[in-house]
């Protein structure tokens, strides 16, 4: 959809199942490690608020202990990188600092099970 900048979209977009080689050839540039079998991690794309460092270090702080407290192991944040040249003024002046999260089930259950605690 379009609003009332005609330079500006919706920003829809959906990914329908894990781009697992990918994940992996990043896991290894960022982390310096492998990743375990699909279905052993997860990644999720967190969007936090721009132009606030504090605010970005306070969200990931959080989202950390809570992963952390449910037994899930962290592995690290990947910054990703975005081509923005083609955004209006309006989607510029609100674009969020996008990264990526990177957890692994150490705690030996299910796929399942490991899919449900990521909710």
């Amino acid at each position: 959809g379009c609003g009332c900048d005609p330079a500006s979209g919706d920003g829809a977009g959906m990914l329908f199942g894990m781009p697992d080689s990918f994940m992996r050839t990043k896991a290894q540039e960022v982390f310096g490690t492998e990743l375990p079998p699909l279905g052993e991690y997860a990644v999720g794309n967190v969007f936090f608020p721009h132009a606030n460092p504090q605010a970005l270090t306070d969200c990931k702080a959080i989202l950390e202990r809570i992963t952390k407290e449910r037994g899930i192991n962290v592995m690290g944040w990947r910054p990703v990188p975005v081509d923005n040249s083609m955004l209006g003024r309006d989607p510029l002046d609100s674009e969020p600092v996008t990264e990526q999260f990177f957890v692994t089930n150490t705690k030996g259950i299910s796929r399942r099970e490991f899919e449900q605690e990521l909710l």
